[in-house]
Formats: structure tokens, C-alpha cells, sequence
């Protein structure tokens, strides 16, 4: 178990997904928080969202920020408001998207229920992945009770996304190098996970937790 004096760890799961993203990595983070997606305001920016959930946290120091996908976004446009000691990003990116995801982005505004999503269940299964048999159960939990109207604001939110202009704390990227969503740049990635998809998280969460554990031993010496 992890213990690094009483730093706060607080993960943002990515879109569609909540705490069941972390199951794997939670075993070996007793300081682990998850963040709760709350329905966005009509017409709400991805950065006055994430300002606004900065706001409803205890700011309680220290405390590191660890986003996945449009976690990672969030919690970067989160850091100016909550000054976190690191921000931790698991297949996300600090850049705007490309524009062929912005596209996809722009396109999945228009989807229906994922309830009703069954045909193309397999086509976002293979945007994720690849997964493992215990990653693909909880991956189509979270697809099966993920929010329509959540996830067309989210898809439009990083779609018109021009990433932060400032975050004061140090950035620490993983991510996988099979991942199909948001592709790896290794002059810009910490830690490539050989193999991994977009969702490390619920496949390698040993090696995620390893990166993690990594991060915080730095900044506990260097404090």
C-alpha cells in the first residue's frame, strides 16, 4: 500500500467512465479519491467545467491530480484553481486534439442512447483496446450505464478543446503504445506501456500504479 506522508490522490475518470475504471489500482492507493462526473450547464466550455468542479473540492494540501483521457484534460484546466503538486495524465494529452479525433469527436454529438448502441459496441471496443477478457467486463458496464447526454457534451467539449495556457505544476504523462484513440508521442510521453490501448487503466494497472508510485516518490524527495 502506497504512503507517501498525506498526499491526496485524486483520479478523473475518462468520458462514459466513473470509478469503476480504477477497480484495479485501487487495492494499492488507500489515499485514492475519484471524481464524479456532474451533469454540465447548458452551453459549458470544457475549462468553465472544470472550474467549476475545482470549486466544489476540498483543497485540502498536498493532493496530486491523476486524469485519464478527458480526465486528463479536466484536471489540467483544473490545476491554475486547485495548485496541484503534479498532474498525472493516463491517455490523455496536454495538446488539442488532431483534427481527425476532433472530427470523431464532433461526429459521436449526434449518437444515440448507448443503450441502443449495440452494433457499434464493437467499433468502440476496438478504439479502446486492446482489452483482456476482466477489462472488456467492466468496459461494457461502464458502456452499458454511461450518460447519453454527458457524453454528447463531453464529445463536443474536447472537440472545441484548445488545451490549457498555463498549468502550474509539473505534468507526467503514460501511456499505452497501441493506443488507438489518442496516439502515443514519445518525446512527449514519460512512461509507454508496451501493448497497452487507451485503457491502461483496467489492462496494465500494475505498470499504471508503478508510474504513479514513481511520481510521488520524486516529489516526496524533493520536498
Amino acid at each position: 500500500m502506497i504512503e507517501v506522508e498525506r498526499l491526496r490522490l485524486i483520479f478523473l475518470p475518462g468520458m462514459g467512465a466513473d470509478e469503476r475504471l480504477f477497480c484495479f489500482q485501487r487495492p494499492d492507493f488507500a489515499n485514492m479519491e475519484v471524481l464524479t462526473w456532474q451533469p454540465p450547464h447548458d452551453g459549458e466550455s470544457l475549462p468553465q467545467y472544470a472550474v467549476r468542479l475545482a470549486s466544489e473540492l476540498t483543497r485540502d494540501p498536498p493532493f496530486a491530480l491523476v486524469g485519464v483521457s478527458l480526465g486528463g484534460m479536466v484536471a489540467l484546466e483544473m490545476a491554475p484553481v486547485l495548485r496541484p503538486v503534479a498532474v498525472i495524465l493516463i491517455a490523455s494529452t496536454p495538446r488539442p486534439l488532431p483534427g481527425y479525433l476532433r472530427l470523431l469527436a464532433s461526429g459521436a454529438r449526434t449518437l444515440p442512447s448507448p443503450k441502443r448502441l449495440g452494433p457499434l459496441r464493437p467499433i468502440a471496443s476496438w478504439l479502446l483496446g486492446p482489452l483482456s477478457a476482466p477489462a472488456r467486463a467492466v468496459f461494457d458496464e461502464m458502456y452499458r450505464d454511461a450518460s447519453p447526454p454527458f457524453i454528447r457534451w463531453a464529445c463536443s467539449a474536447v472537440a472545441q478543446w484548445k488545451g490549457p495556457f498555463d498549468t502550474p505544476a509539473p505534468i507526467h504523462r503514460i501511456h499505452g503504445s497501441a493506443d488507438r484513440l489518442i496516439r502515443a508521442h514519445s518525446a512527449d510521453v514519460d512512461r509507454v506501456v508496451a501493448g497497452g490501448g487507451h485503457l491502461i487503466n483496467l489492462t496494465h494497472p500494475g505498470e499504471v500504479n508503478d508510474f504513479i508510485r514513481s511520481v510521488l516518490l520524486d516529489h516526496r524527495q524533493a520536498r
